[in-house]
């Protein structure tokens, strides 16, 4: 397949955007590698103009929470089986910390993952499903608090000149 440079040059130069974009939120890799691998929907290693503002869109007022719940759900399932191992939550969890400047030691880690599964994993099988994942949110809907960006240049009307 021929592809003219121009197009080339532009699907890397909206890559480099879209991680100079994500980059600007997260300071933590793992969270810039897993939106971009949520981003990017067909897995070619570029986020084109339609996967962006896809994996925006769940962001927006008229996300639905649905999206926002499997959006946030994705993040933590880091291998994407389908499950959230306790391995997965607690990478996810330290980086979170990080992410918010928030500093726990090994021990109370440990202590939260335990914790969070204790409540989380209904059936017992030492993984936390989608199912399981929703049931907690209903419960403690300051999970996905933060997957709604308002007041945000995206919900506002253009301005005139």
């Amino acid at each position: 397949m021929c592809v003219a440079p121009g197009i080339e040059t532009a699907r890397y130069r909206f890559l480099k955007f879209s991680v100079i974009l994500i980059q600007f939120y997260c300071q933590d890799s793992i969270f810039v590698d897993r939106i971009f691998t949520l981003f990017d929907e067909n897995d070619d290693k570029v986020i084109n103009f339609r996967e962006f503002l896809c994996g925006l869109s769940v962001f927006c007022k008229k996300g639905t929470l649905e999206e926002k719940l499997r959006f946030s759900f994705n993040v933590y399932d880091v291998d994407g089986d389908g499950n959230i191992s306790r391995n997965e939550l607690h990478m996810m969890l330290k980086a979170s910390l990080f992410e918010n400047h928030m500093d726990l030691s090994e021990d109370q880690m440990v202590a939260l993952v335990d914790a969070t599964f204790a409540e989380a994993d209904l059936n017992g099988d030492g993984l936390i499903s989608y199912d399981e994942y929703r049931v907690m949110v209903d419960k403690h809907p300051n999970i996905i608090s933060n997957m709604t960006l308002s007041n945000s240049i995206i919900d506002r009307p253009p301005q005139s000149k």
